[in-house]
Order: structure tokens, then C-alpha cells, then sequence
């Protein structure tokens, strides 16, 4: 009767044991393969916002400085400088349409294009032209009279313009009436 009663309990026991080993082998296979999942899975991000660059504010006032400075001047040098001096100012900025400074930053690059034309500069003012419509895609900048930055830029860069090309153009009338004009006569 012992030996039946300890061979029932050995076996309890080791019925016990085994349930336990079980468990912790278990518990070791599915702790691995959830480690192993983890490892495979990316790290959490942590700020998705891009980090703004803005323009820096001594190089603005530099260029306005500048740009008063030779206000009533005909040096196409100083209006070169002053180009180039602007796209100083946007180098590594990166603007989208709500970016604090994108006004500021068409505006410069506007500034720059306009002061190659005034220097002479016709190929950079072009170049600078089609970075402007890249970098500030589908905006533009609307003079006093409201006319568009891109539409005068394009009828005083691109001689090629047909006379319906340059009537559909948003731009001063005077300035339309002069270009019109001076291709009539170029012809």
C-alpha cells in the first residue's frame, strides 16, 4: 500500500515537474520569439516635425542695407553683388508654403532676379527665375498694381514671347505697352 501510495505520489509529482518544465520551456519559446519580433520591428519615431531653418536675420538686414544703399545707383556690379548677396540669405533654407519666413524668402529671391536683370546678368536672372518656380512651387508674388512677379520676370526674360503670349501675361500695362513696342521695332 506504501509503494502504491508513493508511486502515486511520485507521479503527482513528477506529473507536477513536467507541468512546470513545460511551462517555463514554454514560456522561454514564446519570450524569444516575441524578443525576436521586437528586434525586428523600427524604432519608435520620436518627432516626425521637420526642423525649420530660418533666414537669418543679420543677412536680411545686410541685403536691405544694401539695397537702399544703391537704390538711385546704375552699377550693374552693385546690383550683381546685391543679387548674389540675396541668395546668400536663402542658402540651406528649405521653404514650404506655411514656413514662417516663405514671404521673406520669395521676396529675396524675387530681389535677386530682378537685380540680376538691373546688372545685366540675363542667363542667371533666367536660371534664378526657374529656381524661383521650383522653390516656391505654384506661388508668386503680386506687385502694388497686382500684377505677378513671374509674369513681368518672364515677359522682360524671354524674348521669344508672341504677341498673344505677352497679352495673356499678368503684368503693367505700361511695361506690356513698352515690350510690345520694342519687339515691333526689333522685327
Amino acid at each position: 500500500m506504501w509503494k502504491q501510495m508513493y508511486q502515486s505520489m511520485l507521479t503527482k509529482l513528477q506529473q507536477k515537474r513536467l507541468i512546470n518544465a513545460l511551462a517555463v520551456v514554454s514560456s522561454i519559446f514564446i519570450l524569444s520569439g516575441c524578443g525576436a519580433t521586437l528586434a525586428n520591428m523600427p524604432a519608435p519615431v520620436e518627432n516626425i516635425s521637420p526642423q525649420i531653418t530660418r533666414i537669418d536675420n543679420a543677412c536680411l538686414s545686410q541685403v536691405t542695407e544694401r539695397e537702399n544703399a544703391i537704390r538711385d545707383s546704375h552699377s550693374p556690379a552693385q546690383f550683381i553683388a546685391l543679387a548674389n548677396q540675396s541668395m546668400r540669405c536663402l542658402q540651406g533654407v528649405r521653404f514650404y508654403p506655411n514656413h514662417p519666413d516663405n514671404q521673406q524668402g520669395m521676396q529675396l529671391h524675387a530681389l535677386a532676379v530682378v537685380n540680376y536683370v538691373k546688372g545685366g546678368d540675363v542667363e542667371t536672372a533666367q536660371k534664378q527665375l526657374d529656381a524661383f518656380k521650383v522653390r516656391f512651387v505654384q506661388q508668386d508674388l503680386v506687385f502694388d498694381d497686382y500684377t505677378s512677379f513671374i509674369d513681368t520676370a518672364t515677359a522682360l526674360l524671354d524674348p521669344n514671347l508672341s504677341a498673344r503670349q505677352l497679352a495673356m501675361l499678368n503684368i503693367n500695362p505700361n511695361l506690356k505697352s513698352e515690350l510690345s513696342r520694342v519687339r515691333q521695332w526689333s522685327l
